[in-house]
This record gives C-alpha cells, sequence and structure tokens, in this order.
C-alpha cells in the first residue's frame, strides 16, 4: 500500500484493517469533523479489543473525538480503560498517554485530579536513559502535568543542547518547568519562540494541534490571573 499522509504532509501508519481506520481518524479530524469521526470511528470500535501502540494510539483518536463533541467523562473513562494501563507497563503509550492527559486537563469542566504520577515515574526513567526528541516533550509534559519541578529543574541541568533539536527541546522543556511551577505566562513566554520548530521534531497535525492548545491556555488562563 502507498504511504498515506495527513495534511501536514507526515506520514500514518495505514497497513491492515485499524490502519484503514486511522486514516479516516484523521481525514475527520483535518476536515474539522469530529461528529462524523466520532460516529464512524465508534461503529469501527464496537466489538473489537486489542493492544499494542496503534491500538492505544486509535484510542487516543477517539479520546479527541469525545472531547471535541464535549463527552469528557467518557474520553477520561476511555484514557483510564485504554490507554492508562499501557502507559503505566509499557512504552507503547509514549505520546499518546501525556497528549491524552493534557487534552482531559485542558477540557475538564472544574477541577478534577489526573493519574499524572503514573506517567511520570516511566517519564523520569525515559529521560534519564535517553530517548527520541519527540518522545522527550511528551515526557517533560508528563512532569508538568504531575508539578515535578525538581526533575525537570534536573533534567535542564544535565541536558546538552548540541544540535536544533536538542536547542528545541531545552527552549520546550523551560516552558514545562513554567508549567509546573504554576507560572502561566512565562510558560507562555518559553513556549512561543519554539512553537513553530516543534512540528520538525515529528507527530501529525492533530498531535501537534495540543501544543497551541496549551500555548492559548497558558496565555488566556495567566492573564485572567495576573488580572485577578
Amino acid at each position: 500500500m502507498a504511504a498515506v499522509h495527513d495534511i501536514s504532509g507526515f506520514q500514518i501508519f495505514s497497513d491492515s484493517e485499524i490502519g484503514h481506520a486511522h486514516i479516516f481518524a484523521h481525514r475527520m479530524l483535518d476536515l474539522g469533523r469530529p461528529e462524523r469521526g466520532h460516529e464512524l470511528l465508534s461503529k469501527w470500535l464496537r466489538g473489537r479489543t486489542g493492544g499494542g501502540s496503534e491500538w492505544v494510539h486509535i484510542q487516543w483518536h477517539m479520546l479527541v473525538f469525545e472531547l471535541a463533541i464535549g463527552r469528557w467523562q467518557g474520553a477520561y473513562d476511555r484514557f483510564v480503560e485504554q490507554v492508562l494501563p499501557a502507559a503505566r507497563t509499557s512504552d507503547v503509550a509514549v505520546t499518546d498517554a501525556p497528549s491524552g492527559l493534557w487534552r482531559l486537563a485542558l477540557a475538564a469542566p472544574g477541577p478534577v485530579a489526573l493519574p499524572w504520577e503514573h506517567l511520570a515515574a516511566r517519564a523520569r526513567a525515559r529521560l534519564r536513559a535517553g530517548c527520541e526528541p519527540y518522545a522527550a516533550l511528551h515526557d517533560l509534559l508528563a512532569l508538568a502535568g504531575a508539578r515535578d519541578v525538581r526533575s525537570i529543574m534536573g533534567w535542564l541541568r544535565e541536558r546538552r543542547t548540541d544540535c536544533t533539536d536538542d536547542q528545541i527541546v531545552f527552549g520546550f522543556a523551560r516552558s514545562c518547568l513554567a508549567l509546573s511551577q504554576g507560572d502561566l505566562l512565562r510558560a507562555a513566554s518559553d513556549l512561543e519562540p519554539v512553537l513553530p520548530a516543534l512540528p520538525s521534531l515529528g507527530g501529525s497535525r492533530a498531535q501537534n494541534e495540543l501544543f497551541h492548545d496549551i500555548y492559548r491556555f497558558a496565555c488566556e488562563s495567566g492573564s485572567r490571573a495576573r488580572v485577578a
């Protein structure tokens, strides 16, 4: 089968039956049709079970559709049942787990306790061992969600910035440090310069949209806090 790309040009997995479901999930997100995406993917998932990175990722897509149509509780239940177990015991949800939990946090109808520490434990280990830049972005997001200031500061002290990718991740980590400290305006200020470069590290348009969502949240919430 010929390679399939999303609207940004990122190649998405498309082989096998789950790959076909992945294609139409991206198509609906790229077209801004979450209701239709939710309808189609609900039908495809009905009665199916699975595991592994592709299964977790298709569940991530369904979570995104659910949040887009206002079904926060359904998205949270899906995360706990389909994404969190994989994130706690393996590395197949390195990007999908922090991304999904941040999306849940941003869309939450009110104060809510989220299982950040389950993600942060493995994120710390991966960052110590060294990982690909795009995975590092998400591990840092996990630490920011867990408010793990100490781990992010330690990583920043030890991180080398020998190449452009390292410099992008370093700038992103500074923003995550500010998020973990609750300094939202500084988080936005540190994120803004690296925001355009983040897609160069990987990910589809649908995945990288989260970084813009976090930037908008930091700007808006930080401004409201300053006025208050």
